[in-house]
């Protein structure tokens, strides 16, 4: 009796969420239908995305949309960032057709898709709806506020920038799953001896720096805010600098820069003068790289993030843009990278048979990673789609590299400008690239050797080598 209850409440929840969905949905017409289905059975999200175009068009692009138009236009296209694991909302203005210059994007997975082009005037009344939505003025044309809303099912908190461009009023919508703030350091999926490194920075008595790298999208704001979660704000003192802050943490001294009133350099300023224990800084730039490394030889804790492929590339841009170069490495110093890959599904995947060309990319991958197939098996896995998944794709999981960094492996990166000589000294010295990760995950029947190579290629610059 108890199992029947416990499935009629799974039902009925699940209910409740598609009948939310649906009322927010309306406006994009017949071309949502079956968004999921098209999506995961063709691999991405580009043409699906442009499909509802239509809808959302023929809706909006009228004098005077309605403002339930409107609501619903900025749910629908809310939960579409949701479903597709999107990160970014883009709205800009200026685009090449006269007659429909407002441009709506959003970034999936690294990329930027456009959804749909807007006329000016429809294109205004939506950033009126959002800045109505986020509590902005009206006549706001720069700034950035807050919202939270619920979408496909979690709780999400959604960043609003505003800008005023030449062409017109642009926007930028950040959504940040909430559950993030609360994850397990066993959901993120590192490898053990990626959080070995880790774990022993937590430490705060030690000081070091841990840097989690990786492009818009790869989950490393996920795994700085897990680790920052391993850290009790009662017995130290947590300090960060933020531009935006993205999740308010319970016991945690969170600074957020605001330019012109509190810039960055004030803001750093204030957070050393708060004697904290660890210092989170929110990401790597140019302008933060010497603050970073000051903290980190005044014996602080300091967690960051880079826009990086990897490893070493983060490492070259500490060195590079700190002017006079990493000088001492005292306290210990953790760079981790990421992707994220699409996760097969349980129930219809299948072991597969490799041809010439996947084997001869497996061999190419485990002879730069000082690799044999002994040490990844040797099955791998498809699937084709079920009712379940309805195209074979399930969830998201993340592959890394790790590396503390010592002066070897400094002046490697100092003496060889070439990627593919410095990858080789580091493998040499026992370090694992991520395609490595990405190639052992595929061979456990997590995620599709295709998908191995997509990750890989974006790992690749021109010449063929990895950054």
């Amino acid at each position: 009796m108890l199992d029947l209850l416990a499935n009629l409440s799974e039902i009925l929840a699940g209910i409740a969420i598609v009948i939310a969905a649906a009322r927010a949905w309306p406006l994009l017409g017949a071309m949502n239908r079956n968004l999921i289905t098209r999506r995961r059975r063709r691999g991405g999200v580009g043409n699906d995305l442009r499909r509802l175009s239509a809808g959302l068009e023929r809706e909006l692009d009228v004098p005077n949309p309605r403002f339930s138009t409107l609501q619903q236009a900025r749910e629908g296209l809310m939960l579409i960032l949701a479903d597709a694991h999107a990160t970014n909302l883009h709205m800009q203005l200026g685009g090449l057709d006269p007659e429909h210059p407002g441009t709506v994007k959003v970034r999936v997975e690294g990329d930027l898709v456009t959804i749909c082009r807007l006329s000016a005037d429809a294109y205004v009344r939506l950033i009126d709806e959002f800045k109505d939505w986020a509590g902005m003025s009206a006549e706001l044309s720069w700034g950035r506020a807050r919202g939270a809303g619920s979408f496909a099912g979690r709780e999400y908190s959604v960043l609003i920038r505003l800008a005023e461009s030449v062409h017109g009023p642009a926007m930028t919508a950040h959504l940040l799953d909430t559950a993030v703030a609360e994850l397990p350091v066993a959901a993120l999926g590192m490898p053990s001896r990626t959080w070995q490194m880790i774990e022993p920075l937590l430490d705060v008595e030690r000081g070091g720096l841990a840097v989690f790298a990786g492009l818009s999208g790869s989950g490393k704001t996920v795994s700085l805010y897990t680790s920052m979660n391993q850290l009790d704000p009662v017995r130290c003192n947590v300090v960060t600098v933020e531009d935006p802050v993205e999740l308010l943490r319970p016991g945690v001294t969170q600074i957020e820069v605001d330019s012109p009133r509190l810039g960055l350099t004030e803001a750093f300023s204030l957070a050393r003068n708060m004697d904290p224990d660890v210092l989170m800084v929110g990401e790597l730039r140019p302008d933060t790289v010497r603050m970073v490394l000051r903290s980190y030889y005044d014996g602080c804790l300091t967690l960051t993030t880079a826009p990086s492929r990897s490893v070493l590339a983060t490492l070259a841009y500490l060195d590079s843009y700190s002017q006079v170069g990493i000088r001492e490495l005292i306290f210990p110093m953790v760079i981790v990278a990421q992707r994220l890959m699409r996760g097969l599904c349980v129930e219809c995947r299948e072991p597969t048979e490799l041809d010439e060309d996947d084997i001869r990319f497996v061999n190419q991958v485990l002879d730069e990673s000082a690799c044999t197939w002994d040490d990844i098996g040797a099955t791998f896995f498809v699937a084709h789609g079920c009712r379940k998944c309805e195209g074979g794709h399930e969830g998201r999981i993340a592959c890394y590299e790790a590396m503390q960094v010592d002066f070897e492996i400094l002046d490697s990166v100092r003496s060889n400008r070439n990627p593919r000589k410095q990858l080789e000294y580091a493998v040499g010295r026992g370090f694992e690239p991520m395609q490595f990760h990405a190639l052992r995950i595929a061979a456990q029947g997590e995620v599709s050797l295709a998908e191995v190579r997509r990750v890989v290629t974006g790992l690749r610059t021109a010449s063929g080598t990895y950054t």
